[in-house]
């Protein structure tokens, strides 16, 4: 949190006045329902949506606790909770409200989390690799923009084939990155 609000990376977060509409896109993607790619951005508006939220949940559970913790010292926190039940025609005091608002706001917390594990489940778990190491592997595909360079890659063999080559025993080799074309050809010259 420290990070994104020093940084500056709190504006990609923010949603702006086309979040919704692109978050209506990204659901009806998701759902299979509309088959145009959607736009490549940092963040698109369901998670911009999605994120801001989480941080106003959080700010939320943060004043909710307090006030479940400590209803008398902190009577400042549920004292106006007890007030806006009051208003709403409901019988209740700001301890209570903030009880009920502190439960939904977790059951709130658990949707998400169950929301991110089945969008990394349908992403695939590359995609959740690449969110811990911050790179992403892309086996067999040439990072060449024209998609034509050859690309070299570690040996690799069947578990069933036994092994005589010294270089296939070593117990850790990185892979080769790949070739360019313009680099082999400057390299040569």
């Amino acid at each position: 949190m420290l990070f994104v609000a020093f940084s500056g990376e709190w504006r990609h977060l923010l949603p702006n006045r086309k979040t919704l509409g692109e978050a209506i896109q990204v659901v009806l993607h998701d759902l299979r329902i509309r088959r145009a790619p959607l736009p490549r951005a940092k963040f698109n508006g369901a998670q911009r949506i999605a994120y801001t939220g989480v941080v106003l949940m959080g700010l939320g559970s943060l004043l909710s606790g307090l006030a479940i913790y400590k209803p008398v010292q902190l009577a400042w926190v549920s004292s106006p909770l007890g007030h806006i039940a009051q208003a709403a025609g409901l019988n209740a005091t700001g301890y209570e409200v903030a009880r009920w608002l502190h439960f939904w706001l977790t059951m709130g917390f658990v949707g998400f989390f169950l929301v991110h594990v089945a969008q990394v489940v349908r992403a695939g778990w590359n995609n959740f690799r690449a969110m811990i190491t911050g790179y992403e592997i892309e086996p067999g595909i040439s990072h060449h923009p024209s998609g034509s360079a050859p690309t070299r890659s570690a040996p690799t063999r069947s578990d069933s084939t036994p092994s005589n080559s010294a270089s296939e025993k070593s117990p850790a080799q990185p892979p080769a990155a790949p070739v360019h074309a313009a680099a082999a050809g400057s390299a040569e010259a």
